[in-house]
């Protein structure tokens, strides 16, 4: 797996070398790979001391997310993921000797527009469960619709499995997901949304089960306010809801140009028009949110929250006006709350400039 908002290097280190090649394929969809690369890079050797070439490949793979055309929401258990959520991607490594080119290797991947911590280096491969574990998440009563995204990376001889375990009674639901493919698995079971389940990502190699991640989705019914859905791209280059179930307020900001005129040209003097004018009046919403009481490991979706570059407030693009926040630790904060402050990412009136 490539997650691109990382560095992911490619060495050609062959010796002896002259020069070398890298050819890069990428497409979306489940489609064949495009006959011709989609780009193709080439280095000579830094010297005959120094054979290794290296290729960042992961700003050529960013140009082929689109996130405004995928949906947060899976039909029914499961549904695809869209197309231009993740990537497709074959690379082919070549170097030149005495005029002579040759293959080296080819490496057919997967790619999610995710990252890697500084501390985990570069070429970070991450998990194919592209969902954080927590203690626990809350869901909206009135609304269970949110997903888990999974890679089902065929691996020798394989299947995977989505588990449910209804939180109330211990039923089992076993789904299973065809081998190699990107797809939604939704949080909760359909018709178990008033009480909740386990959810186990699950990997066979032969009769033995891999236990690849656990979730557990409760439900929490808030009387008093309306929660706020919040979705977002997290870490892994997914799409994520979580529910503000709290307090919400609503602010509207607004900006012009001003110009200072005659009121009406002389002599026919008007004290009922204004000297000072306006153009270009438009403005923009924020909504400043607060999660309600959570538990510790709440915190890593906040900061995931913080460093997303898509998200959505009730379905309507949105920006992060809260730059910084406290982790807030349990030992320290008994009742943990996180209050948010999010920027409508569009102007009230509908304009073009």
């Amino acid at each position: 797996m490539i997650f691109a908002r990382s560095p992911f290097i490619i060495t050609i280190d062959e010796t002896p070398q002259e020069s070398t090649r890298l050819e890069l394929f990428l497409w979306n969809g489940t489609g064949a790979a495009p006959a011709a690369p989609t780009y193709s890079l080439s280095k000579k050797v830094p010297s005959v001391n120094n054979n290794a070439t290296y290729y960042n490949i992961a700003p050529f793979i960013r140009e082929f997310f689109d996130f405004t055309q995928s949906s947060p929401v899976a039909s029914g258990v499961t549904a695809n993921t869209n197309d231009y959520a993740y990537c497709n991607v074959i690379y082919k490594t070549y170097y030149t000797l005495d005029g002579t080119e040759t293959l080296i290797d080819t490496v057919t991947d997967k790619a999610f527009d995710g990252f890697g911590y500084f501390e985990n280096e570069y070429n970070y491969q991450g998990k194919n469960v592209l969902l954080t574990e927590l203690d626990a998440y809350y869901y909206d009563c009135d609304n269970a619709s949110a997903i888990v995204t999974i890679y089902t990376e065929a691996t020798i001889v394989n299947n995977w499995i989505a588990r449910y375990t209804n939180l109330s009674t211990g039923t089992i639901q076993n789904i299973n997901l065809t081998d190699n493919i990107v797809v939604d698995v939704s949080r909760v079971y359909t018709g178990w949304q008033a009480v909740g389940n386990k959810l186990e990502i699950i990997k066979t190699i032969g009769p033995a089960e891999s236990i690849q991640a656990t979730f557990y989705f409760v439900p929490q019914c808030e009387c008093r306010y309306t929660p706020v859905q919040v979705d977002f791209v997290n870490r892994w280059g997914a799409w994520q809801m979580e529910s503000f179930f709290k307090a919400s307020t609503e602010s509207v900001e607004m900006e012009n140009n001003r110009f200072k005129s005659n009121p009406v040209p002389f002599p026919d003097y008007s004290t009922t028009q204004p000297q000072y004018k306006t153009f270009n009046t438009n403005g923009k919403r924020t909504f400043k949110v607060n999660t309600g009481w959570v538990n510790e490991s709440y915190k890593q979706v906040i900061e995931e929250m913080l460093l997303s570059e898509m998200i959505r407030v009730d379905g309507l693009p949105a920006n992060l006006k809260t730059k910084s926040i406290e982790k807030f630790k349990s030992i320290n904060t008994k009742t943990i709350n996180y209050t948010m402050e999010f920027e409508m990412a569009y102007d009230i009136i509908n304009s073009i400039s």
